[in-house]
């Protein structure tokens, strides 16, 4: 790994560039009033909602949420690290990186490049072999009678690794590359005796895996010869290539995941290639692994929908449940598509068209709680009341985890209806559930109590209530205003409500410690943290007054102070009703004059 860059280096190549300029060079822009619009180059839409701002120096698109400064416009859109974003700005500047020459990154180092150079020469010899040699015609017949095109072939860089020792180790060493290298990079194995290298990928159709950037790095390998074992071969993991943070035929499948505004994810490498030949070229599939944080991440720059698309066996059915509660936990929606039984994608859309893919397993793609319902029941007995009664806990457990009331809403009243149990009681249950596992409606909130991740926040839809808006304002005008943030800092200092408010007034603190005034674009970079970032940016683009009165200021303040003790006020309620309901009349009485003397105190601050 190279030297990290220093801050001050960071800030120079940030100053020496205009996110105008830079972001211009991918997405059509025209200037309305003080800020320039175009059509958001990380989700589809037909009405431009991002929004550039040349005075600030940041972006923010008010449709999906995507903000940040110009680092993190090329990170989220190139699909690169925080380092490798400055590098490619450093290139535009007279800037040179520490222990990095100018013009070439940390990718671009001689190893790498070698790297680089010998799995695409390899990936054209395969690919040359599959299509042009009697050597290939057995891996070519494997795929043409599943329907593929010699255009899918070309497009996704299908090859055949021949039934050979020598043939790929020698024709790297002919060409120059250094063995041991190639061996570090999985192209090559060496002996257990340490004699000589040897190739690892022999007699197999061979798919290629590219970064996010398009470029080779990995195979993975599929047998055709009866008896060979491993069925499904990868390179192995290397300082190159680590599975859990690439997706087989993301490279290819980016633009029209774009296009589609959706991602249909897959368990293996034929399934997407069956999936792409027929017209579904939004496929992408894990390379063997469970669904990773990383992989959900590469699929979140790009969608906020993802349709999964595993094997119709126990084994898919619980990996579907896995990736879709990730995928949830991480902001995305999330639908499962069910396959008729013991089929895999490859061999549905293989037996039964294309249409019926379309309109019979995608057309009747379920929510990810469904899918869970209809899973839970398979086994039960459900006229057996014990086993009933664990699966509608079960169930009632996954609805506790909902956002969406009008979702949990809706299950309740069909377990209800199905199993002829109040409603009220299911309700009544889960909230007994909610206090027993500790989940709190201020908690799920900020799903993450630590702020280390890179996912964007959702974009939220319902409206938020007033505490919410107070603090958003507040910080609005702190990041406007040394003097305002002052007056926050003596009268409210970090004990904002939501814990992503905290972190950001928390820096802002800081940073005013050594800066007179805002800048927004290098308060950004000081974050670290993509979550950060982007609701800083899209704070720094509300439309506000430029000047706020002291009133307002104090009332948003005191809106943000009182919020305890209207949680407290509201638990309160809920314990007087419990009263009510066991008839402890004189207890729901003492609790009543508690809420009584609360809401007086907090009418007196109101006026004071």
């Amino acid at each position: 790994m190279g030297q990290r860059i220093p801050d001050e280096t960071v800030e120079a190549v940030r100053q020496s560039v205009d996110i105008v300029d830079v972001i211009g060079d991918y997405v059509q822009l025209k200037k309305q009033g003080k800020n320039h619009f175009g059509l958001c180059p990380f989700h589809g839409e037909n009405t431009p909602s991002f929004s550039v701002s040349e005075d600030k120096q940041i972006f923010h698109c008010f449709g999906c949420g995507a903000g940040g400064n110009v680092f993190q416009f090329m990170m989220d859109y190139k699909g690169v690290s925080f380092a490798e974003a400055v590098e490619m700005m450093a290139r535009n500047t007279s800037i040179a990186l520490p222990d990095r020459p100018h013009k070439q990154t940390e990718r671009e180092s001689p190893e790498t490049t070698n790297v680089h150079e010998a799995y695409d020469l390899v990936t054209k010899l395969y690919h040359h072999l599959l299509l042009h040699t009697d050597e290939g015609k057995a891996a070519l017949a494997y795929l043409t009678d599943r329907g593929v095109t010699k255009e899918t072939i070309q497009a996704l860089r299908l090859g055949y690794a021949p039934e050979s020792w020598q043939l790929t180790t020698q024709f790297l060493e002919k060409r120059g590359f250094d063995l041991a290298l190639m061996q570090r990079a999985g192209l090559v194995g060496f002996s257990e005796n340490k004699t000589r290298y040897f190739d690892r990928f022999r007699h197999r159709v061979m798919f290629p895996i590219a970064n996010p950037q398009g470029a080779i790095m990995a195979f993975g390998g599929r047998a055709i010869g009866n008896g060979d074992e491993p069925k499904y071969l990868n390179t192995t993991e290397t300082p190159w290539f680590e599975k859990g943070k690439q997706l087989y035929g993301f490279s290819e499948a980016r633009p029209f995941i774009k296009k589609e505004q959706k991602v249909l994810l897959m368990e293996g490498n034929v399934d997407v290639v069956t999936a792409y030949q027929a017209g579904f070229k939004h496929a992408i599939a894990t390379l063997g692994t469970a669904l990773t944080k990383h992989q959900v991440m590469l699929l979140k720059r790009i969608t906020s929908q993802v349709i999964i698309c595993y094997d119709a066996d126990s084994a898919g059915s619980k990996a579907a449940v896995r990736a879709g509660d990730l995928l949830v936990e991480n902001g995305l929606d999330v639908r499962v598509a069910s396959l008729p039984d013991n089929m895999d994608p490859d061999e549905c859309i293989r037996s039964h068209g294309t249409e019926h893919f379309k309109n019979e397993v995608l057309g009747n793609s379920s929510t990810l709680t469904a899918f869970k319902m209809t899973e839970g029941r398979k086994g039960k007995n459900l006229r057996d009341e014990g086993e009933r009664l664990a699966y509608i806990e079960h169930v009632l457990k996954d609805l506790l985890l909902l956002d969406s009331e009008v979702e949990k809403d809706h299950y309740i009243r069909q377990l209800s209806d199905e199993f002829s149990i109040a409603d009220t009681t299911l309700r009544n249950e889960i909230e007994r559930l909610s206090r027993q596992t500790s989940f709190k409606t201020e908690q799920r909130e900020t799903p993450e109590r630590e702020w280390k991740g890179t996912s964007r926040p959702a974009v939220k839809s319902q409206l938020r209530p007033a505490y919410e808006n107070a603090e958003r304002f507040l910080i609005a005008h702190m990041l406007k205003s040394a003097d305002n943030a002052a007056v926050v800092y003596e009268k409210l200092g970090v004990a904002f409500n939501l814990e992503e408010h905290s972190a950001i007034v928390t820096y802002l603190y800081a940073f005013y410690e050594e800066n007179d005034r805002i800048d927004i674009s290098r308060f950004i970079s000081g974050l670290k943290d993509q979550r950060l970032e982007t609701l800083v940016s899209e704070l720094a683009m509300l439309e506000m007054n430029e000047v706020i009165s002291e009133k307002e200021l104090n009332d948003y303040i005191q809106q943000v102070l009182n919020h305890p003790e209207w949680l407290m006020i509201n638990k309160k309620e809920q314990q007087k009703h419990d009263a009510e309901r066991r008839k402890d009349f004189k207890m729901a009485a003492q609790i009543g004059q508690e809420i009584i003397d609360q809401k007086r105190r907090l009418k007196s601050q109101r006026l004071l």
